[in-house]
């Protein structure tokens, strides 16, 4: 492992900021703050057609957020359950869905393929079985949330939230609903959780009837604003960016923090695209089931994020890297999944140019909480530029998902200008760790990432707003099916997560495994 561990070390100091070229390269790992991570490279795939309908008879989706349960290892292969958590449903051109948040469970079977040989992509074999189960919350009586824009407000849980009037699920009486563009997942073992909202940037806690009991609302520097109101749909001028919300959502390895992160920089942050790059993290105690119910924020950080060039000809940075994912691996590092937006699914030829896994370090990072920044239109980085006074989070990347060796091994590619049902989808949004089972080694683990399709099908069903199950036309990259994905990483960390982490990932199977 020695000349691994070099190998690591001299691509870590060499790690850059902008990426103008498509990065193809194998990407061995990184060092940040004593840990060092090293990527032993792609060793499973699968897939779930994107024609699949959920036991509501909307099409299935993909992940937006994803966590693995009910890991194990019956010293053949490995076993799991994916709780697979889609957006805000089918939207293109002027249809936009009535979907329900909800949560897919999957089992699926794990194999590792180490091999040089070329194989097909069957090492994660899964079967939805029918079993989703969509949020609710009170608000008079049991409602839905919807994927709809929001065109209002009101009061519910509390809370100031953005609500548009729909059908209350199939056939349902037109009532105000939560808007809700649900976007990552973390589940207890007791099958209660959180997820987080795109349009209005709040925390949702759902208990394991996956009722939603409580909403925590971000500080007011964040939440998106017009005029000095509440406006949660795509007008507001301060605030979070539209579709750039809460995309990263985690929780510590002792269960005691959660931490949340916007995708992108808050629009007073920032002047265009390329300067999005200063985005935040917010972290709330958990840490007492009072707290866990109702969390207390008590840090925010800023995570400066990789630049590129969108056509990947060599020209200046015009893109942020837009993060869709967090795992924490400590109080203080963290996985974070940076990606650009060409591939399968967004309708042009531009080449991917980069998709990756960063590890992430706050320990030396200001905490920057307190009314000077998270004051309605408080600023961090005025024209793109951050504060002096900041100092923000490190990183390096880890894992390069565009790797053309472990592309081209599971019989992917990314050739954009002629897709086809084997080019790597366009967003990559959930992320999963959990341990190596089947060696005594604590530092070996596995990183499933799975993408986001925006339910594009050849053939979609979702609820519109008067409660009709309809089939809309999908216009985006047409006759090329985008399939819910799922990739599995063969991945070391030394020094290994704290112990509380083997708990933690094993989510509801909670496994355990004898330490070193």
């Amino acid at each position: 492992m020695k000349l691994q561990y070099l190998l690591v070390l001299a691509t870590a100091a060499s790690a850059s900021a902008q990426f103008l070229t498509p990065n193809l390269g194998f990407d061995p790992g990184g060092t940040l703050n004593g840990t060092t991570f090293i990527n032993n490279g792609l060793v499973g795939a699968g897939r779930l057609s994107a024609g699949t309908l959920d036991s509501f008879g909307e099409t299935f989706g993909a992940a937006s957020g994803l966590s693995v349960s009910n890991w194990g290892y019956n010293g053949t292969n490995f076993t799991g359950t994916f709780n697979v958590l889609p957006d805000r449903g089918f939207n293109a051109g002027t249809f936009f869905s009535n979907y329900a948040a909800r949560i897919h469970e999957v089992p699926f079977t794990f194999t590792p393929y180490t091999g040089a040989t070329p194989v097909g992509q069957t090492q994660i074999a899964m079967t939805y079985t029918g079993s989703t189960t969509k949020l609710t919350y009170l608000d008079g009586v049991s409602k839905f949330t919807t994927g709809l824009v929001p065109t209002g407000t009101s009061t519910i849980l509390g809370q100031t939230v953005g609500t548009v009037t729909a059908a209350n699920g199939p056939g349902g009486a037109q009532t105000s609903l939560i808007s809700f563009d649900a976007e990552a997942l973390h589940l207890f073992s007791d099958g209660s959780g959180y997820t987080s909202d795109e349009y209005g940037t709040y925390i949702a806690r759902f208990d394991s009837s996956k009722q939603i009991t409580g909403i925590t609302q971000l500080p007011a520097s964040a939440r998106p604003t017009l005029a000095g109101s509440p406006q949660f749909g795509t007008s507001n001028t301060l605030g979070r960016n539209a579709n750039q919300g809460l995309e990263g959502l985690s929780v510590s390895p002792d269960g005691n923090k959660l931490f949340v992160m916007m995708q992108s920089a808050l629009l007073q942050d920032q002047t265009s695209n390329p300067t999005r790059t200063n985005t935040r993290l917010y972290v709330y105690d958990i840490s007492t089931p009072a707290l866990k119910d109702t969390p207390g924020i008590i840090g925010e950080y800023v995570v400066q994020l990789p630049t590129l060039d969108r056509d990947g000809t060599g020209g200046a940075a015009d893109r942020t890297a837009a993060q869709s994912e967090i795992v924490m691996l400590s109080d203080t590092q963290f996985l974070m999944l940076p990606r650009d937006g060409n591939g399968l699914g967004n309708g042009d030829a531009r080449p991917a140019v980069f998709k990756v896994v960063s590890l992430v370090d706050i320990s030396a990072a200001t905490n920057i909480l307190g009314v000077t920044y998270d004051a309605t239109g408080a600023q961090i980085s005025p024209g793109g530029v951050l504060n002096n006074l900041i100092t923000p989070a490190a990183r390096t990347e880890v894992i390069n998902l565009l790797s053309t060796a472990d592309l081209t091994k599971f019989g992917y590619n990314t050739n954009n200008s002629a897709k086809d049902t084997n080019t790597l989808s366009e967003k990559w949004e959930g992320m999963s760790l959990v341990p190596d089972l089947s060696t005594a080694d604590p530092d070996d683990y596995f990183l499933f990432v799975a993408n986001d399709n925006d339910f594009q099908a050849q053939n979609v069903f979702m609820l519109d707003a008067a409660g009709n199950l309809v089939s809309p036309a999908d216009p985006r990259d047409s006759g090329v099916a985008n399939d819910a994905q799922f990739l599995a990483y063969s991945v070391r960390i030394v020094p290994e997560p704290s112990a509380a982490l083997l708990v933690l990932i094993s989510g509801l199977g909670l496994v355990a495994r004898r330490r070193r």
